[in-house]
């Protein structure tokens, strides 16, 4: 295993070792959830040391919340500051410095959880007056983690959207009735990233955590240290209903053809009509239609009349679909149009 590797997992158990700490990451007891059951945030800046070290400043700060799915932003933030030196050389001094605010937004419909958008950010300050021979190891710690309790009376497609920037972030979702399961979800983010992720929950009540931490650390020979740092998180979590668009149908030749709304899960399959444009006889407008599923040719349809459908089968259920359709039109020289929409998974 790498260093890099085992830096980067150190400071994840560090995370999750100081929240623990805080009392956040103890599941509840199973139950049937509300929209959102004990919803618990926490937003801290903490600062230790090592090396037989006393500070002055202070106190590391912890500071509790809680929020709704009512889509009212909640707003938490936390400082600190610490002097450190070290028992016996009043040379060795290090300050460090830290403010962190998280806020959070939950929304719901029909009454079960819909979207949660989350951001952080922070600063830090390091100053080390022996440098990288300081000998106290000093560091500040700062970020806020989420947590609630939910109910999903059916199967949902969940989406993730994360972007993290000097900042380690880690997502789960977590079936309460059976911890084993494979509707568990966990999801890990280092320093600078950005990923999307689509994943299927089954109907059941679940625990959804998030946590985001900085952490700034004072200079040793094998690792330099800035004199100050920031970060952000910012993630997006939205519940669907397995196999739905993920957004309206696009293209060149949207005025021809529109893509269904959603999949049909139980057959595999996908409808597309044939809009009044397309015309039909003598009139027809398009001389050939090729329907392309991930890249792949499933269908080809010759000159498509107005008000008819088009079905697409075979659809692998567990896989999201990027649908492309490009329509040969009729008319010398009008060339080809395309139509596209992309589905969520079924399973």
């Amino acid at each position: 295993m790498s260093s890099s590797s085992t830096f980067r997992r150190a400071r994840i158990i560090g995370l999750s070792a100081t929240l623990a700490a805080a009392g956040l990451l103890v599941a509840p007891p199973p139950a049937r959830a509300g929209v959102l059951d004990t919803p618990l945030s926490q937003t801290s800046a903490i600062s230790s040391a090592s090396g037989g070290c006393t500070s002055t400043g202070g106190p590391s700060v912890n500071t509790p919340g809680t929020f709704a799915a009512d889509g009212v932003p909640v707003t938490t933030t936390a400082s600190t500051s610490f002097t450190w030196t070290k028992t016996g050389d009043p040379t060795d001094v290090t300050t460090v410095s830290g403010t962190t605010t998280g806020t959070i937004t939950a929304t719901q419909a029909a009454g079960t959880l819909k979207t949660v958008d989350l951001s952080t950010s922070y600063q830090t300050a390091l100053s080390s007056a022996l440098g990288t021979a300081q000998a106290c190891n000093a560091q500040v710690q700062v970020g806020s983690v989420y947590q609630a309790m939910f109910d999903l009376p059916t199967a949902k497609s969940v989406t993730v959207d994360v972007t993290t920037k000097g900042t380690y972030a880690v997502l789960a979702l977590q079936n309460t009735s059976n911890p084993a399961s494979s509707s568990d979800q966990s999801i890990s983010y280092f320093l600078h990233s950005h990923a999307t992720k689509e994943m299927y929950l089954p109907a059941g009540t679940y625990i959804f955590q998030i946590q985001g931490l900085g952490i700034h650390q004072a200079p040793t020979p094998a690792a330099a240290s800035p004199a100050t740092k920031s970060g952000s998180l910012a993630a997006h979590v939205s519940f669907e209903e397995p196999g739905t668009a993920k957004a309206a149908t696009s293209g060149t030749g949207t005025k021809y053809l529109d893509l269904g709304a959603a999949r049909s899960c139980a057959a595999g399959s996908l409808t597309g009509t044939w809009k009044s444009k397309a015309g039909k006889g003598k009139g027809a407008k398009i001389k050939k239609a090729v329907f392309k599923v991930n890249g792949a040719k499933v269908r080809t349809v010759k000159k498509p009349k107005k008000g008819s459908t088009t079905t697409l089968t075979g659809l692998d259920p567990e896989q999201s679909i990027d649908v492309t359709v490009a329509l040969k039109l009729v008319k010398k020289g009008a060339g080809t149009v395309t139509v596209e929409r992309s589905y969520r998974p079924c399973g």
